[in-house]
């Protein structure tokens, strides 16, 4: 049951966070922060630091983003999606390596 959670999770991340993929999606879906949180707390309670690394660096980003929405500051916006951007690859990349070494160690 955990690890499927888990993989939930990587999942959920991913699919809020890979809209950035695209340099002119500039919006977060909405409930973002929603389930970056939930997994944060899921992978705070199983200990895997590195996924809470990423997803606290994610938190900022879509933080940064909103903020940089409203105020209207175009090089801002341009800076997050970038970051956000770049996060959404790094978190496809390392997320199956988290997944398998949390199955492993926990097992």
């Amino acid at each position: 049951m955990n690890e499927h959670r888990c993989n939930r999770h990587y999942a959920d991340v991913f699919d809020v966070l890979s809209v950035f993929a695209d340099p002119k999606r500039r919006r977060p879906r909405r409930g973002t922060e929603g389930v970056i949180g939930r997994a944060q707390h899921h992978f705070d309670l199983v200990g895997e630091t590195d996924a809470l690394e990423m997803l606290d660096a994610a938190t900022i980003a879509v933080f940064q983003l909103r903020h940089a929405l409203w105020s209207g500051d175009e090089y801002e916006q341009q800076e997050q999606v970038k970051a956000l951007g770049q996060l959404s690859r790094t978190w496809l990349r390392e997320a199956p390596v988290l997944a398998f070494q949390m199955a492993h160690a926990h097992a």
